[in-house]
């Protein structure tokens, strides 16, 4: 080929733009694949990053809700509450309070904390508001056994 036969080769191709759709076809395609491996890397990071994070952190919070809550309940609420709930009766709340007072390892598991803060004052405040409501049996056991202070309360 001679020199006028390449450049008239040329200017046709030029023409025609298929040099420049090949180039531009070219970086259509680079570009379509960076972008899906942009997003599929994306993607899988935000999967892994999900499947890491979502078991530890659910349980985690569990577990300090459950903390939070058994400090904060004391053992006297614990058994207001169930007694509240008429889980259990007056007599049973009663001897519950005193023990309390006296003997905090008779008192059920369920109504314990890990590190029981214990107001004698408003055991016996409570003790005091239910005292009528409570067997003459159950107020014998607990001014003669337990709490002796309380003596002057049975009538």
């Amino acid at each position: 080929m001679n020199r006028e036969e390449v450049i008239a080769s040329m200017a046709s191709k030029l023409a025609e733009g298929s040099v420049v759709n090949a180039k531009k076809k070219f970086h259509h395609k680079i570009l379509l694949i960076n972008l899906a491996v942009i997003l599929l890397s994306g993607t899988m990071v935000l999967i892994v990053t999900i499947s890491i994070s979502k078991k530890p952190l659910h349980q985690n919070h569990n577990d300090s809700f459950l903390q939070v809550t058994h400090v904060m309940q004391s053992p006297l609420q614990k058994l207001k509450k169930a007694f509240q709930d008429e889980v259990i009766g007056a007599d049973e709340y009663a001897l519950y309070m005193a023990y309390l007072l006296v003997k905090y390892d008779s008192i059920p598991e369920n109504f314990k904390t890990p590190s029981p803060k214990i107001m004698s004052k408003e055991v016996y405040a409570e003790l005091d508001r239910i005292w009528g409501s409570i067997s003459l049996r159950m107020r014998q056991k607990i001014t003669f056994e337990l709490l002796p202070q309380f003596r002057s309360k049975i009538q």
